[in-house]
């Protein structure tokens, strides 16, 4: 293979070849594919959420701690005393 592929990314290509038929080049070509296509996913999720949190009301990080908290001393606390 390649010098810059390791040992173990090329044993782990050798296994897709072996168990896909396909060649190493195919099987490297569509994991790239998969991986640009994740990773263009991810970035217009990342920026839909920044966008969201740009133009709508967020709620503090301290009230969400507080809310937690309540949440959890109402729930988890009668949980512990029942069992």
């Amino acid at each position: 293979m390649h010098p810059l592929i390791s040992k173990t990314l090329e044993a782990r290509i050798e296994y897709a070849v072996k168990i896909t038929g396909n060649t190493p080049q195919a099987v490297i070509s569509k994991a790239l594919d998969q991986y640009i296509d994740h990773e263009q996913w991810l970035s217009e999720e990342i920026k839909k959420g920044i966008d969201s949190a740009k133009n709508n009301p967020t709620i503090p990080h301290k009230q969400v701690w507080e809310d937690f908290e309540a949440f959890k001393k109402q729930h988890c606390d009668k949980t512990r005393k029942a069992a």
